[in-house]
């Protein structure tokens, strides 16, 4: 029996057994259901950051007059942000589709800091944000 076969076969027993599936309904999966799929972005090589933007700071980086990208200090962003390492940051202009190349920015992950600051997006009080380091150098 073949490795797909394999966990095809270990996917069903564990359904049986009670094993935990990620999601519900027709769009849940199993760890092994995500492997036979090629879908397990840990095996296939780059882990990618999408960011869609706004226009006006999407034209910004675009030109070069921009080089770092603020996110507000949330779980949300802690989660993504702290100890994580990406290949790529993809920003991207709203939510083009895929081959809309036009409307997505690709760059080479520079990392991310904390930093505390004032920015009529957030409001007049200071903030602290994460600020995600944009463009080539």
């Amino acid at each position: 029996m073949d490795a797909i076969g394999i966990l095809a076969e270990s996917e069903t027993q564990s359904r049986n057994q009670g094993v935990q599936r990620i999601g519900k309904g027709r769009g849940s999966f199993t760890a092994a259901s995500r492997l036979t799929a090629g879908l397990c972005p840990a095996l296939e090589g780059t882990m990618d950051l999408t960011i869609p933007l706004k226009g006006e700071y999407f034209d910004q980086i675009k030109a070069g007059e921009k080089t770092e990208e603020y996110r507000l200090c949330t779980l949300y962003w802690k989660k993504r942000l702290h100890g994580r390492y990406y290949d790529r940051l993809i920003l991207t202009r709203g939510y083009p589709k895929r081959t809309d190349t036009v409307r997505r920015l690709v760059f080479p992950w520079r990392g991310a800091t904390i930093r505390t600051i004032t920015h009529p997006h957030f409001g007049t009080e200071p903030v602290a944000v994460y600020v995600i380091k944009v463009g080539h150098n």
